[in-house]
């Protein structure tokens, strides 16, 4: 069930128009204050960017254990009915074909977040620009302004 609630999200999220967001900055005043700042802020952004590589990597991990488990005990059961029908071996399924891998992303985004936020914090400027990056003919026209009575 879990498999087809996202397989329907991901088609109906390729259906509409894409944007992407991108940003440009400023550095803060010259000075050893701002640079030590910034360097902070980098170091904060390593260190949220290796979280998120070590969260991608746990999911990974329990993905594979959960499927080997599912399979291990479609195997189990495939094998105990066997023993408990030796004369209909036909009325057995091995089920392995419902073992279903979680899906796991690297979700990085609170990263940029975090950074911005800490660069502003430090004096420098973040401007954000968003731009329709596929599907563009679909974006909804702006709608008319309501007139006055």
């Amino acid at each position: 069930m879990r498999a087809i609630v996202l397989s329907a999200l991901i088609v109906l999220a390729g259906c509409g128009p894409r944007f992407e967001t991108r940003y440009s900055y400023t550095a803060p005043p010259e000075s050893p204050q701002s640079r030590q700042c910034l360097q902070g802020c980098e170091w904060q952004r390593q260190q949220c960017l290796a979280l998120a590589d070590n969260r991608f990597a746990l999911c990974e991990t329990e993905a594979r254990y959960e499927v080997y488990e599912c399979r291990a005990e479609a195997r189990y059961r495939y094998e105990r009915c066997l023993s408990r029908n030796p004369d209909q071996p036909e009325n057995c399924h091995y089920q392995q074909l419902f073992c279903q891998r979680p899906v796991c992303w690297r979700d990085d985004r609170q990263c940029g977040e975090l950074y911005r936020s800490c660069y502003a914090a430090c004096g420098g400027t973040v401007e954000a620009e968003t731009y329709c990056v596929a599907n563009c003919d679909e974006v909804p026209a702006s709608p008319a302004p309501l007139a006055s009575p």
